[in-house]
Order: C-alpha cells, then sequence, then structure tokens
C-alpha cells in the first residue's frame, strides 16, 4: 500500500521578514511530520491571497503557474520514491541536470539577459570573462589538462536572470 504523502505550496507567516513579506514554501507532510522547503519567493499576505484567488491576473498568474510546476515536480518525486523519506525527497528535488550546470551556457544566458536591460556595460565586462576563459580552456586543453567548464549550484543562481519580484 502506498503512502499517504501531501504537497502544498504555502506562505509561511510565521516568522516574516523586516519588510512584512513571508517565505513561500513546499510543505511536504509524511506520517504527520510536516517539513518545509523555501522556493526563494516572498511576498505580503495580499500578495498572496491575489496569487491564490481563483482567476490571478498578469503577474500573479505566472507565479501561480511557476507554483503549480514546482508542486508538480515534487508528486512526480514523491511517486517515483519507492520507501519515501524526507532526504530523499530533497535530494532529488533539488538535483539539476547535468546539462543545465555548464558555466557557459549560464553567462550567455545572463549576458543576453543584461543586453535587454540596457546594461549592456555590464554585458561587456561578462563577454570579456567568458572570452577568457574559452581562451584559457583551449590552451590547457592541448596539453592534456581540460577545465570543465561546470559550476556549482550556488554560483549558477548568481548567473540566473531574476524572475521574483523587482
Amino acid at each position: 500500500m502506498k503512502q499517504k504523502i501531501s504537497t502544498q505550496i504555502c506562505l509561511d507567516t510565521r516568522i516574516p521578514r523586516k519588510d512584512n513579506t513571508c517565505v513561500v514554501k513546499l510543505r511536504i507532510t509524511h506520517k504527520r511530520q510536516q517539513k518545509y522547503y523555501a522556493l526563494g519567493y516572498n511576498f505580503l499576505p495580499e500578495e498572496w491571497d491575489k496569487i491564490q484567488s481563483p482567476k490571478p491576473r498578469g503577474k500573479y498568474k505566472e507565479y501561480k503557474t511557476i507554483f503549480n510546476e514546482v508542486e508538480n515536480k515534487a508528486i512526480r518525486l514523491i511517486e517515483n520514491i519507492d520507501h519515501f523519506s524526507f532526504d530523499k525527497f530533497i535530494k532529488e528535488f533539488n538535483e539539476e541536470p547535468e546539462d543545465s550546470l555548464d558555466l557557459t551556457e549560464h553567462l550567455l544566458s545572463y549576458i543576453e539577459y543584461l543586453e535587454k536591460h540596457d546594461r549592456l556595460n555590464t554585458a561587456d565586462s561578462y563577454r570579456c570573462t567568458l572570452s577568457s576563459i574559452s581562451k584559457f580552456n583551449a590552451i590547457r586543453s592541448k596539453n592534456k589538462v581540460y577545465i570543465p567548464l561546470q559550476c556549482d549550484p550556488q554560483f549558477r543562481r548568481k548567473l540566473t536572470p531574476p524572475t521574483g519580484r523587482n
């Protein structure tokens, strides 16, 4: 028999931040034990009510879609775990696909974001960085010393264009 494990995206109002916003979290309940996982979004309770309304509009509709995707991902992961544990879940939930760890890809994406927002000087700096890394890697690979252009998830998050509140 499959164990009952429930998921819910919720606004954690227990500890508001200094700007009165609260953190959006994924709540997993298993055997009456609850664990909360922050999703990296902060909203005022009034904004959260607009997101959770039956027919959200504009940016609130986009946030609702994002949160529904996160919850659906969590449900799929839970269904695929034979013997559920919170440790197994969080390991699978935070795991990134290998191809998304390519530094070059993220630098190019961030350069595009900067150019779109008219931050041309900063984009040029990133372009120079990318060029230097590529040249360095090319020189080293001739000597059979390969430097993979992989980055850890925290560094990659810094290069990901912001999608949260402006």
